[in-house]
């Protein structure tokens, strides 16, 4: 019997400078990367010391569901998602945002929307204008179209297919986008969930 193995905290998930995480090859993994493959993003936008694969395999059941030691909230461990490490700006080190900002995520509606995002580098609200030249509307707003954006403590919440609209993979299985940001504490109005 191997012995159980301890959860790790945040800053032990994270590889220490010049070094990339170790695949594990679980069949999450490999999903995600044919998917992503399939997005026509420039490997400029990421940073692969930061992938983590959070299936049961990877981080299992029995390690906790937040990690207390990252900001100012706990970290809502992002279970059965793949995350690809994203480069971060020079600011973000500058304003210490993965000590002293939470943790929250964003459901992200299509490829296009996640490739905007990134050209950009902030989230898109309701009237910004895509890289294809259209205008992004809220669809699920009963009409309204708000100039704000929002985010969830949580995956389970962010990635509902209601705001991380599954998209089809040319392996014949479907993904979601969501993205994972840090809030400047404050910055922020805190609501109750719409989606009873």
């Amino acid at each position: 019997l191997e012995p159980e193995l301890e959860p790790p905290q945040e800053a032990q998930l994270q590889s220490t400078a010049g070094q990339s995480w170790q695949s594990c090859g679980c069949e999450v993994e490999q999903h995600a990367r044919t998917f992503i493959a399939t997005l026509d993003i420039n490997d400029a936008y990421f940073d692969q010391r930061f992938d983590r694969c959070y299936c049961d395999r990877c981080y299992p059941a029995s390690w906790p569901d937040t990690i207390a030691n990252e900001g100012p909230t706990h970290y809502v461990i992002p279970r059965g998602w793949f995350r690809f490490g994203l480069v971060t700006p020079p600011k973000a080190k500058a304003l210490d945002i993965f000590n002293t900002w939470n943790v929250a995520f964003h459901g992200v509606k299509s490829p296009l929307v996640l490739r905007s995002i990134l050209d950009c580098g902030q989230l898109m609200k309701a009237g910004d204008t895509l890289l294809d030249g259209t205008e992004l509307r809220s669809t699920k707003c009963a009409g309204r179209q708000d100039r704000v954006f929002y985010t969830s403590p949580t995956i389970k919440y962010a990635g509902l297919r209601f705001y991380a609209e599954p998209q089809q993979s040319f392996d014949g299985k479907q993904a979601s986008i969501a993205l994972q940001c840090r809030q400047k504490p404050g910055s922020f109005e805190t609501q109750g969930q719409t989606m009873r």
